[in-house]
């Protein structure tokens, strides 16, 4: 179950539903609505039964055995207006993500936002409005400026459904390799953008052969086929430490005084545990999604961590690090 916000009153939570189902003119299961609002399902029940009661035009209908909900186009648009604090988020929001997306989208975003400020209700206020206190520090940015087309295309595909023909080069390869993929979504993971979908079988595009996550500036050709897929996600639990999701592995590792505070202060997977040390140092428990993100993660720390268990991850530490010794090691002769 979701966090609940008990700070929200019923009235807020209702407007907050009705918002949603209305301005993004989506179906939303119960499920859905309960994740987005941050409350069980209960509560989205009595707000949808709310609704009804007012005579909120719903429409209502099964997504394999839930129930989905949705609200009929009215037939004249909402007279809408937005705050200065509004557009300022989402100024923060552009700001924020700026150095992943290429120009040409940065520009889109930049007229998208201009557009908006028609909707505030003091005219006067847009300069103000535009006001941006962030700025993004990375390290190691890409440089998406000739991946336009590319992303296009995948969004496309995604929102279609549609099959694709993809030559993508792995990390370590010099040459890239053909795929038939149905990508499912866009991911944006530390400093890079990432096509998430499910690889298929040639001579059956019914046939998952796995869930496959491609890096956007890895991938020299993206191909649409015509064809059109029934995949789900075929991985839709993320809630353990890294992008790649393939034999994940129950970590415990302790961390000395110095890295404890950032080790605390952030959620590293979803079933973690922490425990405060007498010297001032933590013991983290967690679910790494892969060994080999893991591995890099742990090592990033030096001596300040000490993978505790299992024995075969500690051992692959052991052996990292002596490979490691070995290129530091004082030339003989």
């Amino acid at each position: 179950m979701p966090p609940k916000h008990d700070d929200a009153t019923p009235g807020q939570k209702a407007l907050a539903l009705y918002s949603l189902l209305l301005f993004t003119g989506r179906r939303y299961t119960l499920t859905a609505l309960a994740e987005k609002m941050a409350c069980s399902k209960q509560t989205i029940l009595r707000l949808i039964r709310d609704m009804e009661l007012r005579g909120d035009s719903l429409e209502m209908g099964l997504e394999g055995r839930e129930r989905w909900y949705k609200i009929k186009t009215p037939a004249h648009k909402p007279h809408l207006a937005i705050s200065t604090q509004e557009l300022q988020n989402l100024v923060m929001c552009r700001d924020m993500v700026s150095h992943l997306v290429p120009k040409a989208i940065r520009d889109t975003i930049d007229h998208a936002l201009a557009a908006t400020t028609t909707l505030l209700p003091d005219f006067d206020t847009r300069a103000q409005a535009f006001e941006s206190h962030w700025r993004t520090e990375c390290k190691g940015r890409i440089d998406y400026s000739g991946h336009v087309e590319m992303l296009a295309a995948a969004r496309q595909a995604i929102e279609g459904h549609g099959i694709c023909r993809v030559r993508y080069t792995g990390v370590g390869k010099t040459q890239p390799r053909e795929h038939l993929f149905a990508p499912l979504e866009c991911v944006s993971y530390r400093e890079a953008l990432y096509i998430y979908g499910v690889k298929v079988k040639d001579d059956d595009i019914a046939a998952p052969v796995g869930p496959m996550m491609l890096a956007l500036h890895r991938i020299s050709s993206l191909e649409p086929t015509g064809e059109h897929h029934k995949h789900e996600d075929p991985d839709p639990d993320r809630s353990g430490f890294g992008i790649m999701h393939r034999s994940p592995v129950r970590l415990t590792i302790r961390f000395d005084s110095f890295a404890a505070t950032y080790v605390r202060e952030r959620i590293w997977s979803e079933d973690q545990e922490v425990e405060g040390l007498e010297d001032g140092g933590v013991r983290l428990r967690f679910t790494a999604a892969n060994e080999t993100e893991a591995l890099s993660w742990v090592l990033s720390f030096g001596e300040r961590a000490v993978v505790e268990a299992p024995d075969a991850f500690r051992d692959a530490v052991r052996d990292e690090l002596a490979h490691m010794a070995e290129r530091y090691a004082p030339e003989k002769g």
